[in-house]
Protein backbone atom coordinates (compact mmCIF):
# COMPACT_ATOMS: atom_id res chain seq x y z
CA UNK A 1 0.00 0.00 0.00
CA UNK A 2 3.04 2.22 0.18
CA UNK A 3 3.73 2.66 3.42
CA UNK A 4 6.86 2.67 4.79
CA UNK A 5 8.92 1.64 8.28
CA UNK A 6 11.53 4.06 9.50
CA UNK A 7 13.95 2.93 11.75
CA UNK A 8 15.40 5.82 14.42
CA UNK A 9 19.03 5.77 14.39
CA UNK A 10 20.08 5.80 17.82
CA UNK A 11 17.89 3.19 19.58
CA UNK A 12 16.39 1.50 16.15
CA UNK A 13 12.68 2.37 17.27
CA UNK A 14 10.95 1.49 14.26
CA UNK A 15 7.91 3.71 12.97
CA UNK A 16 5.69 2.99 10.13
CA UNK A 17 4.40 5.44 7.84
CA UNK A 18 0.59 4.04 8.02
CA UNK A 19 -1.54 0.99 7.45
CA UNK A 20 -4.03 -0.69 5.82
CA UNK A 21 -6.65 0.52 8.59
CA UNK A 22 -6.33 3.81 9.61
CA UNK A 23 -4.14 4.94 5.93
CA UNK A 24 -1.52 7.76 6.80
CA UNK A 25 -0.65 7.98 10.43
CA UNK A 26 2.11 7.69 11.64
CA UNK A 27 2.21 5.23 13.98
CA UNK A 28 4.66 2.69 16.70
CA UNK A 29 3.55 -0.57 17.24
CA UNK A 30 4.85 -2.95 20.31
CA UNK A 31 4.02 -6.77 21.44
CA UNK A 32 1.97 -8.54 23.73
CA UNK A 33 4.87 -8.49 26.38
CA UNK A 34 3.50 -4.41 27.03
CA UNK A 35 -0.48 -5.25 27.68
CA UNK A 36 -0.18 -5.76 31.48
CA UNK A 37 -2.81 -7.93 33.96
CA UNK A 38 -5.34 -6.38 31.71
CA UNK A 39 -5.18 -8.50 28.81
CA UNK A 40 -6.20 -11.37 30.38
CA UNK A 41 -10.07 -9.92 29.16
CA UNK A 42 -8.80 -9.36 25.59
CA UNK A 43 -5.85 -11.86 24.84
CA UNK A 44 -8.02 -14.68 23.93
CA UNK A 45 -9.82 -12.41 21.19
CA UNK A 46 -6.63 -10.54 20.29
CA UNK A 47 -5.28 -11.08 16.38
CA UNK A 48 -1.70 -10.54 17.75
CA UNK A 49 -1.86 -14.53 19.01
CA UNK A 50 -3.24 -15.84 15.95
CA UNK A 51 -1.43 -18.36 13.94
CA UNK A 52 -1.18 -16.17 10.93
CA UNK A 53 0.42 -13.01 12.37
CA UNK A 54 2.75 -15.35 14.03
CA UNK A 55 3.86 -16.47 10.56
CA UNK A 56 4.61 -13.05 9.96
CA UNK A 57 8.12 -13.38 11.69
CA UNK A 58 9.61 -9.90 10.33
CA UNK A 59 6.61 -7.81 12.24
CA UNK A 60 6.60 -9.86 14.75
CA UNK A 61 9.62 -9.17 15.74
CA UNK A 62 9.74 -5.57 14.90
CA UNK A 63 6.98 -5.25 17.43
CA UNK A 64 9.12 -6.91 20.01
CA UNK A 65 12.09 -4.97 19.70
CA UNK A 66 9.86 -2.09 19.73
CA UNK A 67 8.55 -3.36 23.04
CA UNK A 68 12.16 -3.70 24.87
CA UNK A 69 13.29 -0.53 24.06
CA UNK A 70 9.93 1.43 25.25
CA UNK A 71 10.22 -0.73 28.77
CA UNK A 72 13.61 0.41 28.84
CA UNK A 73 12.84 4.11 29.08
CA UNK A 74 13.96 4.08 32.67
CA UNK A 75 17.51 4.31 32.20
CA UNK A 76 18.32 8.04 31.46
CA UNK A 77 20.53 7.11 28.45
CA UNK A 78 17.81 5.29 26.23
CA UNK A 79 15.41 7.50 27.16
CA UNK A 80 17.92 10.79 26.14
CA UNK A 81 18.63 8.95 22.43
CA UNK A 82 14.73 8.49 22.09
CA UNK A 83 14.32 11.85 22.84
CA UNK A 84 17.01 12.91 20.76
CA UNK A 85 15.77 10.02 18.06
CA UNK A 86 11.94 12.07 18.08
CA UNK A 87 13.15 15.44 17.32
CA UNK A 88 15.27 13.90 14.20
CA UNK A 89 11.61 11.98 13.14
CA UNK A 90 9.62 15.13 14.00
CA UNK A 91 12.30 17.77 11.91
CA UNK A 92 12.49 15.40 9.10
CA UNK A 93 8.28 14.15 8.62
CA UNK A 94 6.15 16.91 10.25
CA UNK A 95 3.47 14.17 11.73
CA UNK A 96 0.14 16.14 12.52
CA UNK A 97 -0.69 12.67 14.63
CA UNK A 98 1.21 10.77 16.28
CA UNK A 99 -0.62 7.57 16.95
CA UNK A 100 1.56 4.77 19.85
CA UNK A 101 0.17 1.40 20.38
CA UNK A 102 -1.21 0.27 17.07
CA UNK A 103 -0.62 -3.34 19.01
CA UNK A 104 0.45 -3.48 22.36
CA UNK A 105 -0.17 -1.08 24.86
CA UNK A 106 1.95 1.46 27.04
CA UNK A 107 4.71 -0.71 28.53
CA UNK A 108 5.24 1.46 32.02
CA UNK A 109 4.84 4.77 33.44
CA UNK A 110 8.35 6.01 31.88
CA UNK A 111 6.74 5.30 28.48
CA UNK A 112 3.62 7.39 29.17
CA UNK A 113 5.71 10.32 30.68
CA UNK A 114 7.82 10.23 27.56
CA UNK A 115 5.00 11.06 25.15
CA UNK A 116 3.66 13.27 27.60
CA UNK A 117 7.05 15.56 27.15
CA UNK A 118 7.53 14.79 23.64
CA UNK A 119 4.06 16.53 23.46
CA UNK A 120 4.61 19.19 25.29
CA UNK A 121 8.05 19.70 23.07
CA UNK A 122 5.79 19.64 20.00
CA UNK A 123 2.06 21.01 20.73
CA UNK A 124 1.31 21.10 16.93
CA UNK A 125 1.41 17.04 16.84
CA UNK A 126 -1.71 15.27 18.48
CA UNK A 127 -0.25 12.06 20.08
CA UNK A 128 -2.71 9.52 20.43
CA UNK A 129 -2.71 6.69 22.93
CA UNK A 130 -5.23 3.48 23.48
CA UNK A 131 -4.43 2.04 26.50
CA UNK A 132 -6.04 -0.79 29.08
CA UNK A 133 -3.07 0.02 31.36
CA UNK A 134 -5.38 1.75 34.83
CA UNK A 135 -2.53 1.33 36.55
CA UNK A 136 -0.19 3.24 34.77
CA UNK A 137 -2.58 6.44 33.96
CA UNK A 138 -3.51 6.34 37.76
CA UNK A 139 0.45 7.30 38.74
CA UNK A 140 0.44 9.71 35.90
CA UNK A 141 -2.51 11.58 36.88
CA UNK A 142 -0.71 11.54 40.30
CA UNK A 143 2.36 12.86 39.39
CA UNK A 144 2.18 14.58 36.10
CA UNK A 145 0.12 17.40 34.39
CA UNK A 146 -0.98 15.78 30.83
CA UNK A 147 -0.14 17.80 27.65
CA UNK A 148 -3.45 18.60 25.74
CA UNK A 149 -2.12 17.07 22.75
CA UNK A 150 -1.43 14.01 24.18
CA UNK A 151 -5.08 12.32 23.78
CA UNK A 152 -5.59 9.39 25.89
CA UNK A 153 -8.50 7.03 25.22
CA UNK A 154 -9.21 3.75 27.65
CA UNK A 155 -9.36 0.81 26.32
CA UNK A 156 -12.95 -1.25 27.45
CA UNK A 157 -13.17 -5.14 26.61
CA UNK A 158 -17.22 -6.04 26.51
CA UNK A 159 -16.12 -9.06 28.97
CA UNK A 160 -14.92 -6.34 31.65
CA UNK A 161 -17.14 -6.16 35.18
CA UNK A 162 -18.95 -3.25 35.45
CA UNK A 163 -17.00 -1.79 38.46
CA UNK A 164 -13.79 -2.20 35.68
CA UNK A 165 -15.81 -0.15 33.64
CA UNK A 166 -16.43 2.33 36.58
CA UNK A 167 -12.54 2.73 37.17
CA UNK A 168 -11.73 3.17 33.58
CA UNK A 169 -14.07 5.99 33.16
CA UNK A 170 -12.91 7.44 36.32
CA UNK A 171 -10.24 9.00 35.11
CA UNK A 172 -12.13 11.29 33.12
CA UNK A 173 -10.79 10.27 29.49
CA UNK A 174 -12.92 9.42 26.49
CA UNK A 175 -13.78 5.60 26.17
CA UNK A 176 -12.66 2.91 23.25
CA UNK A 177 -15.01 0.44 23.90
CA UNK A 178 -14.65 -2.84 22.27
CA UNK A 179 -17.46 -5.40 21.14
CA UNK A 180 -19.72 -6.72 18.12
CA UNK A 181 -23.05 -5.39 19.98
CA UNK A 182 -21.98 -2.35 21.41
CA UNK A 183 -23.64 -2.85 24.19
CA UNK A 184 -22.79 0.66 26.22
CA UNK A 185 -24.49 2.75 22.97
CA UNK A 186 -21.42 4.41 21.64
CA UNK A 187 -21.76 6.14 18.05
CA UNK A 188 -20.36 2.80 16.07
CA UNK A 189 -17.99 2.85 13.26
CA UNK A 190 -19.35 1.79 10.07
CA UNK A 191 -16.75 2.45 7.52
CA UNK A 192 -13.41 1.52 6.72
CA UNK A 193 -10.52 3.39 9.57
CA UNK A 194 -9.17 5.99 6.90
CA UNK A 195 -12.46 6.99 5.59
CA UNK A 196 -14.36 6.90 9.45
CA UNK A 197 -11.69 8.66 11.54
CA UNK A 198 -13.62 8.14 15.08
CA UNK A 199 -10.83 7.26 16.26
CA UNK A 200 -8.77 10.91 15.69
CA UNK A 201 -12.12 12.88 17.11
CA UNK A 202 -9.74 13.02 19.94
CA UNK A 203 -12.76 13.88 22.73
CA UNK A 204 -15.05 11.41 21.85
CA UNK A 205 -15.80 7.74 23.31
CA UNK A 206 -15.67 5.11 20.21
CA UNK A 207 -16.99 1.60 19.44
CA UNK A 208 -14.42 -0.48 18.42
CA UNK A 209 -15.57 -3.64 16.67
CA UNK A 210 -13.45 -6.90 17.15
CA UNK A 211 -11.18 -7.02 14.58
CA UNK A 212 -10.94 -10.01 12.56
CA UNK A 213 -12.84 -13.29 11.85
CA UNK A 214 -10.54 -15.49 14.05
CA UNK A 215 -11.54 -12.61 17.26
CA UNK A 216 -15.28 -12.83 16.21
CA UNK A 217 -15.49 -16.74 15.95
CA UNK A 218 -14.14 -16.56 19.58
CA UNK A 219 -16.54 -13.69 20.68
CA UNK A 220 -19.54 -15.67 19.32
CA UNK A 221 -17.79 -18.80 21.37
CA UNK A 222 -17.74 -16.65 24.22
CA UNK A 223 -21.39 -15.69 24.27
CA UNK A 224 -22.59 -19.02 23.68
CA UNK A 225 -20.72 -20.13 26.71
CA UNK A 226 -22.40 -16.99 28.53
CA UNK A 227 -26.07 -17.60 27.26
CA UNK A 228 -25.40 -21.63 28.26
CA UNK A 229 -24.46 -20.87 32.08
CA UNK A 230 -27.95 -18.55 32.27
CA UNK A 231 -29.56 -21.05 30.70
CA UNK A 232 -28.19 -23.56 33.17
CA UNK A 233 -29.30 -21.02 35.89
CA UNK A 234 -32.58 -20.86 35.07
CA UNK A 235 -33.02 -24.35 34.96
CA UNK A 236 -31.60 -25.06 38.72
CA UNK A 237 -33.81 -22.90 39.32
CA UNK A 238 -31.68 -19.80 40.03
CA UNK A 239 -33.42 -16.07 39.77
CA UNK A 240 -31.85 -13.59 38.25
Amino acid sequence: MGYRTIKLKRTGLKISSGNTGMGKVYNVSKDQSTCGKMSVKCKPYCYLGSAYYRSMKGVVACHKANGAILSNLDDPKIWNDLDNDMLDFVEKYDPKTFRVSVNGDLANIYELAFWNMIALYHCDINILIFTKRLGILEQFVAKFEKAKNLRIKVSVFFNYTQNEINRSKSFGYPIAYTDTENRLGFKTCKKPCESCGWCFKFDSDVYLPLHGPEAKKKKRLYDEKVNLGIRNLVLSGVVI
